[in-house]
């Protein structure tokens, strides 16, 4: 069946007036990337929207006045929420911040010693050496004196590290006291620079204020808080789009879609990365900070996103705001926030359909878009990379279970970071088994925590 016809379903069911917004911007739009054009207005427009609303909500009713929205997740969010409250005249400040899970941890790992090392020797998907001393942005030199340090002097840099290996490289650290005071070092050199610009940003203002980041487990709230907590022992709240689990219990969470607990069939149909992507900024990701003429601006990996480039993420972009600006106008006689209701179902049964039934169209556009989920953004693939036969049954459940739990041996296998999107994509047999498979691999991963 026509997505497009599912979609607008869903709309004129919940909120007609989005569907008018929809139909409009496709209008304006529908002859250039059509489907680019159609999931931007019927999907991702409406759910960010009403995701955006749900924030200023939520913010107005506990008296936060400013939101910072963190990169890069944050800047279509933060580009939305900007023209509601000029749109409707809400007084919330709406702030973009530079950061990024290096950024801010990287500052730590003096503070934290030896348990920074569960941070630096994190399992990721393609974790190579390079990615790893890329972790600890150090000069090729220091790199090359940490991996003689830590005897892996002789090695291919860019060969994957085993699980055993990667454990092997942490123990090796943790009992070299020369290879820990280089990152320490390191670490306190970057902590001055981040302290100043989170200062200049306004973090150490007396005004109420909170965090909106897309998720999933509210780590980059607690990581501020740490970095705040002797200069601000104020704890600093967040929004999220939704929530796996909790970094820290005794944090105040805000999540739009889901928490930890329940919806579980909800969360076996959804995918983190694919939000991720579509709330994606133009620029790179950052790595640090740096004192320029007496300002602080943030360090980052490239000008651009790459995704600017080999994906069509400003069209992507262009698209979304201007369904925000359509739909704006339909509700100019919006006098405030109350007016606006808040469609969670809605976004729940838009992107169950968009992230687990993908159209062939669907899954090889947003499927392509460039991914990783190291800090570094080494190891960059495609969101939905393309299965043979295969490597969809190595994919399907029995044999990842029987990986992780029996013979805890890694198969050599293509790993999507979108599953349902590589199923649909792929010239592959049995793609209603695989699908199956996934489902009750995501199922079984949230319900029992397993996988």
């Amino acid at each position: 069946m026509n997505n497009n016809k599912i979609y607008r379903n869903i709309l004129v069911k919940h909120n007609p007036a989005m569907l008018e917004a929809a139909e409009l911007n496709r209008q304006k739009y529908g002859q250039y990337s059509q489907t680019l054009t159609d999931v931007s207005s019927y999907v991702v427009g409406p759910v960010l929207f009403d995701y955006v609303v749900w924030i200023l909500k939520e913010a107005e009713k506990n008296n936060i006045k400013r939101l910072y929205f963190l990169a890069r997740d944050g800047f279509i969010p933060c580009e939305i929420a900007k023209k509601i409250c000029s749109a409707w005249k809400i007084s919330i400040d709406c702030r973009y911040i530079y950061c990024s899970r290096l950024a801010w941890r990287y500052p730590q790992y003096h503070l934290m010693q030896k348990k920074s090392l569960d941070y630096i020797c994190w399992k990721n998907v393609g974790i190579t050496l390079k990615s790893f001393t890329d972790r600890l942005l150090l000069s090729d030199n220091k790199a090359k004196e940490i991996q003689q340090l830590l005897g892996f002097a002789d090695c291919n840099t860019e060969k994957k590290l085993s699980v055993s290996e990667l454990q092997y490289l942490k123990k090796n650290l943790s009992n070299t006291p020369e290879a820990l005071n280089i990152i320490f070092d390191q670490s306190r050199a970057a902590y001055k620079d981040t302290m100043e610009y989170l200062r200049q940003e306004g973090f150490l203002d007396s005004i109420p204020y909170a965090i909106v980041d897309t998720g999933w487990t509210g780590s980059m709230q607690v990581t501020l808080n740490q970095l705040l907590h002797e200069v601000h022992p104020i704890s600093v709240p967040g929004f999220y789009f939704g929530l796996f689990s909790y970094t820290a219990t005794n944090e105040t969470y805000f999540s739009y879609l889901f928490s930890p607990l329940g919806k579980t069939v909800l969360k076996a149909l959804f995918n983190n990365n694919v939000i991720e992507c579509i709330c994606s900024a133009p620029t790179g990701t950052t790595l640090g900070y740096k004192n320029e003429k007496g300002t602080y601006i943030p360090v980052l990996s490239s000008v651009r996103n790459p995704n600017c480039t080999v994906w069509v993420l400003q069209e992507h972009i262009t698209r979304l705001l201007s369904y925000t600006d359509i739909y704006l106008q339909l509700c100019k006689d919006h006098k405030s926030l109350r007016e606006q209701q808040i469609h969670k179902k809605m976004s729940e049964k838009l992107l169950s359909r968009f992230i687990a039934h993908p159209t062939y169209e669907e899954a090889t556009l947003y499927g392509s878009f460039c991914f990783s989920d190291d800090m570094t953004e080494h190891n960059l693939k495609q969101l939905a990379e393309l299965f043979t036969n295969k490597d969809a049954f190595r994919n399907d459940f029995f044999p990842r279970l029987t990986e992780k739990k029996i013979t805890q041996k890694a198969t050599e296998r293509t790993f999507s970071h979108w599953i349902y999107g590589s199923i649909r994509r792929s010239p592959i047999m049995l793609k209603k088994w695989h699908w199956l498979n996934a489902f009750v691999a995501n199922y079984c991963k949230y319900l029992f925590h397993i996988l």
